[in-house]
């Protein structure tokens, strides 16, 4: 692949003006940015992004936490967390691939605290963790796995409401799933983590809201069901 102009990011090696090679996915990012070193993790960051070095202190741990707590819950996509870690405004699709992370925050500002308190963990599941089952159920694993490793870091406590995406659904279906997050919220910490491994792992296409309120009773909440 032959391109012109300053190239700030590749992740195919270059030879002579050619970048070529194999990878999972290529990204090449042309423009302005800063790059650095940080505990072994290549950051390439905007230009405007002020006190990345101590921005990055705080995220980059984070990210490695929040990528083990993903691992609890389900095979990931990738064994570790890749150690180029590309950081965006807007622009770039945010991705996992093995040698790097496209990590976009959607806004215009650079990536703190306050995006850790959001949608962090829910942006992790979905880049690391295979859809499977059904559109809806995977989006509503998705939203409560990020309810629950909130919670577990002590960010949020869990929302017993369903997400947006189960609106699709008849009525009763959307009370059977709210009727889940009720219980979903009596278990402990692991008996929550419990539940949504076993989810996960035995969710396809077939299953049912039905064997997803079986399986919320059966790891203890016995009685908070209709």
């Amino acid at each position: 692949m032959k391109v012109d102009g300053d190239v700030l990011f590749c992740n195919l090696p270059k030879r002579g003006s050619v970048y070529s090679g194999e990878a999972q996915a290529v990204t090449l990012i042309k423009g302005q940015g800063h790059r650095f070193v940080y505990k072994g993790y290549q950051i390439i960051y905007p230009v405007d992004w002020p006190k990345m070095d101590e921005r990055v202190s705080t995220v980059v741990p984070q990210l490695e936490e929040a990528f083990q707590d993903v691992r609890q819950l389900a095979p990931t996509t990738v064994s570790s967390l890749p150690k180029t870690i590309v950081f965006s405004s807007f622009g770039l699709s945010s991705f996992m691939a093995n040698d790097h992370l496209v990590y976009n925050t959607n806004n215009s500002y650079a990536i703190d605290k306050y995006h850790l308190e959001q949608d962090f963990y829910e942006k992790m599941l979905r880049l690391s963790v295979q859809p499977k089952g059904s559109f809806v159920m995977y989006n509503e694993w998705i939203h409560a796995a990020a309810q629950f490793l909130m919670e577990k870091r002590d960010l949020r406590k869990i929302d017993m409401f369903r997400s947006h995406q189960s609106d699709v659904l008849p009525k009763s279906k959307q009370e059977l799933i709210k009727s889940i997050y009720f219980a979903f919220q009596q278990l402990s910490l692991e008996q929550k983590q419990q539940f949504l491994r076993k989810w996960y792992q035995e969710m396809d296409e077939t299953w049912t809201w039905d064997q997803v309120s079986q399986l919320v009773k059966e790891s203890g909440a016995i009685g908070y069901l209709h």
